[in-house]
């Protein structure tokens, strides 16, 4: 009951992130319009060019659910001062619901990203997301820095966060999707 609550709190919160992302990219649009007619003060041209380049985080891959998950944590990792390398082709995951792909990938980048967030070594503030082929298979491979000792119990690390009962729950999640598509989860 609760993996299906977080199931469709992800729904959720996935439909809201692509009507904003729609809304970021009209924006978008029309700073770089202003900003090529010379319509602003040199000032303003200048903090516009700043904010653009966040919007060049911006994925364009064949799936809707993968760009904005990758969007949304790519400006998370902007703000904590994360660096998220993707290498991702979307076409494999075209068989998967958009929300799912959002799910999957919105749980275990934000594991990441907060596994990674309090660092102060640079070198440890990074995130690959590699999603590829092999045959018939996709190979999705993220890797993050941790430097703590982590815990598995029955195939799961246990939660670090003090209320146990209200967390570890976005992995299991993540599995269920995989699973449901007859995929295979591994942790390491």
């Amino acid at each position: 009951a609760l993996l299906k609550l977080i199931s469709d709190k992800d729904r959720e919160r996935y439909e809201l992130a692509k009507i904003t992302i729609d809304e970021i990219n009209i924006k978008y649009h029309d700073l770089k319009h202003a900003l090529q007619n010379n319509q602003l003060t040199k000032d303003e041209s200048k903090e516009i060019e700043e904010t653009l380049t966040n919007y060049k985080a911006i994925i364009s891959t064949s799936n809707r659910g993968l760009n904005v998950v990758v969007y949304e944590s790519q400006l998370k990792c902007i703000s904590k001062g994360i660096d998220l390398n993707v290498l991702i082709d979307g076409d494999p995951l075209s068989f998967m619901k958009p929300h799912h792909v959002y799910s999957l990938f919105s749980n275990l980048l934000d594991n990441a990203i907060e596994a990674v967030e309090d660092f102060k070594e640079i070198e440890k503030k990074r995130i690959y997301l590699n999603i590829s082929t092999k045959k018939d298979n996709i190979i999705i491979k993220l890797t993050n820095y941790c430097d703590k000792n982590i815990v598995f119990n029955d195939g799961y690390p246990v939660t670090s966060k003090n209320d146990k009962n209200f967390h570890g729950y976005g992995i299991r999640s993540a599995e269920k999707i995989v699973n449901q598509y007859d995929g295979n989860l591994s942790l390491s």
